[in-house]
């Protein structure tokens, strides 16, 4: 925790891991942000949000007030309603964690992402083959979300403040955050390896990057160096443009469904809970980052 952090904690009286907790509620965020982009790509990849477009421009004022009733009248509200009040209530409690700095929203929050994270893989898994299966499965465990939530419990409440310091934090080094992402690195690349090893993805270039990452983090939580975490966050970043070339220049893409293609690659590289960790990893040791920066600069 930095000199900043420390007179926010002596002034809110939270005298927990502050920066642990803002990247926890961030990503959160950030993950609820994201399954919602991708099901409204989808839905305009089907061609959904176009006709509802054309709808609602080429119909007049009274005609979209008799197809609000319409879709009142009908009983869809109450469905449709059930099904958006999870990304709500997950939204607002990540907003409010991390503006109060409220460690059992943070909680709440994690634990319904997790459920939400669960309905598209379970839902791949009806669908998919046994190789896929393996993979949806041990990805489910295997997963971020379930990192993030685990992480909310190594956060002290505001309640302990005074009790409890928090041995894992100076201003120097965040030793729980940098704990944090090198656990989520090592998730993310052994969740890469999987998809490689079922038979989901054939992209050996993401398959070694993603063992990179992984081994990365192995050696990370290993040996206490922020330059490994670093390293993860600049692995990843390339993950994220090879992925993003490859389904661009993908040949058997009708011209079409490419720019629904173009759109969800750049929706996914900026709205991404895996961006978050790999900015996280670069304020662990701020100190040493800044040095990184003034000697990239001067060269």
């Amino acid at each position: 925790m930095n000199e900043g952090e420390h007179k926010v904690a002596e002034k809110t009286g939270f005298n927990g891991n502050l920066a642990l907790l803002r990247v926890c509620a961030i990503i959160l965020i950030v993950n609820v942000l994201s399954m919602v982009t991708n099901m409204l790509v989808m839905v305009g990849q089907g061609g959904g949000l176009l006709a509802l477009w054309e709808s609602i421009t080429t119909s007049s004022f009274e005609d979209i007030i008799a197809m609000i009733g319409l879709f009142v009248v009908s009983g869809m509200i109450g469905p449709v309603g059930l099904a958006v009040l999870p990304f709500v209530c997950a939204l607002a409690l990540g907003i409010f964690a991390l503006v109060e700095r409220n460690v059992i929203a943070l909680k709440i929050a994690a634990i319904l992402v997790i459920a939400l994270g669960f309905v598209g893989p379970l839902m791949s898994l009806r669908a998919g083959g046994a190789q896929s299966a393996f993979a949806i499965i041990a990805c489910l465990v295997i997963n971020l979300n379930i990192v993030v939530a685990v992480a909310t419990f190594f956060i002290r409440p505001k309640k302990h403040a005074e009790e409890i310091k928090d041995a894992q934090v100076d201003e120097r080094f965040n030793l729980g955050l940098y704990r944090f992402c090198a656990v989520s690195f090592l998730v993310i690349g052994l969740n890469g390896v999987i998809l490689v090893v079922s038979g989901s993805t054939s992209a050996y270039v993401l398959a070694l990057l993603s063992f990179a990452t992984m081994l990365g983090g192995i050696i990370a939580l290993a040996k206490k160096n922020s330059l490994v975490l670093m390293v993860c966050s600049l692995l990843m970043f390339a993950q994220f443009f090879v992925a993003g070339f490859q389904l661009i220049s993908a040949e058997n893409l009708p011209e079409n469904a490419r720019i629904f293609v173009i759109v969800h690659s750049i929706v996914n590289s900026i709205i991404n809970p895996i961006i978050a960790v790999c900015v996280a990893a670069f304020f662990v040791e701020p100190e040493r980052t800044k040095r990184y920066l003034q000697k990239i600069k001067h060269s």
